[in-house]
């Protein structure tokens, strides 16, 4: 799909929301090939930070990390999709009432040098681990 769309300028907004919910379908197969199409289409979405938000909210806990990094990736080449990127992981991880949640966000770190803000991000990780395991 992503390659037969290459002389449109904008994804039509129904297709676009139709892959949003793909994104998050309990068929892996339906989910991967929805990120790649995405990563591929950045360009040419109507919402792109409507994307990014489904793809975050998909990426933490993920077993496709790197298909979720790679489309955020993508996004990243617009500054403010990249800063919504940030501001995303900043939150999650303040707001992380558990050690599994916090685990999964940091389990995406290691993929987040291109928001360039890697090691803030690493720093609050273990910030709020301590915050968790005072309240233990």
């Amino acid at each position: 799909l992503a390659k037969e769309q290459g002389s449109l300028s904008m994804l039509p907004q129904a297709l676009e929301k139709r892959l949003r919910e793909l994104i998050n379908s309990r068929y892996d197969k339906i989910s991967t090939v929805s990120l790649d199409i995405a990563t591929e289409l950045f360009p040419k979405l109507a919402a792109p930070a409507e994307m990014v938000d489904v793809i975050l909210q998909h990426s933490i806990g993920s077993r496709y990390r790197l298909m979720d990094m790679a489309a955020l990736k993508a996004a990243a080449t617009d500054p403010a999709l990249k800063e919504r990127q940030r501001t995303f992981f900043r939150q999650a991880i303040l707001q992380a009432a558990d050690t599994t949640t916090l685990t999964a966000l940091q389990r995406l770190l290691p993929y987040l040098s291109f928001l360039g803000a890697k090691e803030e991000l690493l720093a609050l990780v273990e910030a709020q681990a301590r915050k968790l395991g005072a309240n233990a």
